[in-house]
């Protein structure tokens, strides 16, 4: 997500409340047990809830799809995902309010009523995934975790992620991302990562990878090593081969870095070379 949204150069923020209330803050509503798969009860709906969701349908949903359509993944697989999981829920209605609230002037009471719903649920869903990422990093190597039961809880924080790209004053998003790069960890140790995806795991990951592309493009930092191998494009990223294209592009710029930085090896420019000429060639065919 984020693709549409604007993202500011602000400095990453090295600690923060709210980086504590992932891993200290528990849940106001329930506590997960250990063989949770994330079949969370539903809250009551707010009396704005309506609302909202329908702001998210018909505005949100449009604005960050790269070609909306009948087949807009927001529509087609988060909402429905919101309906299962509170989480899920909490973090739509969070980004819906928050994109909703500049609709009316600073000086309407709609505009701090939003602002204030935005809070409330973003809150929400941290206290929530604050729950899931405590019982995650719980997790003994040897119990099996499948993938599909951690596509909420992905789903959750890069829809957080995303309703902080709204704030241009804050750098948390940074920290959302650094999260989820640790939930695909967690899938990594605990369940077969390259199995089939469905098209909901499909659609986070290539989320996932677009905005840690975006994240790393105007910098010199290693490529994280669970995005070198982008998921495979489909109808729901329509984006996702130009996104490929700036991840090898940058690839490039930071292979060119590393060889003049050790230009006195001979083995690291030979082989920053190779690949080097190996992206090349996909790119240009």
């Amino acid at each position: 997500m984020g693709r549409s949204l604007p993202i500011k150069n602000s400095p990453l923020v090295k600690k923060s409340p709210l980086y504590n209330d992932y891993r200290t803050k528990k849940s106001h509503w329930h506590s997960l047990g250990p063989t949770s798969t994330l079949r969370w009860p539903q809250q009551p709906h707010s009396p704005h809830s309506s609302r909202l969701l329908a702001w998210f349908q018909e505005r949100v949903s449009q604005r960050l799809a790269g070609v909306d359509g009948p087949q807009n993944p927001r529509r087609r697989i988060v909402l429905p995902l919101a309906e299962a999981c509170d989480a899920v829920r909490s973090s739509v209605l969070a980004l819906a309010a928050n994109d909703l609230s500049p609709q009316y002037p600073k000086n309407d009471p709609w505009h701090h009523k939003f602002k204030e719903l935005s809070q409330h649920h973003h809150q929400g869903a941290l206290s929530l995934l604050a729950s899931e990422l405590k019982r995650l990093s719980a997790l003994p190597l040897s119990e099996t975790c499948p993938a599909a039961s951690l596509v909420p809880t992905l789903a959750s924080v890069m829809i957080v992620c995303n309703n902080d790209l709204l704030n241009s004053e804050t750098s948390e998003w940074r920290m959302h991302l650094a999260v989820a790069r640790e939930i695909l960890n967690v899938a990594n140790t605990h369940s077969d990562i390259e199995q089939s995806f469905s098209d909901m795991q499909v659609f986070f990951l290539q989320e996932y990878y677009a905005t840690s592309v975006w994240m790393n493009m105007t910098n010199f930092n290693r490529v994280d090593k669970i995005v070198m191998k982008p998921p495979t494009s489909n109808e729901d990223a329509a984006l996702s081969g130009f996104v490929h294209l700036i991840h090898h592009i940058t690839q490039l710029e930071r292979m060119k870095k590393a060889g003049e930085q050790s230009s006195a090896s001979d083995t690291t420019a030979s082989s920053s070379s190779f690949q080097a000429q190996s992206i090349y060639t996909e790119i240009y065919g």
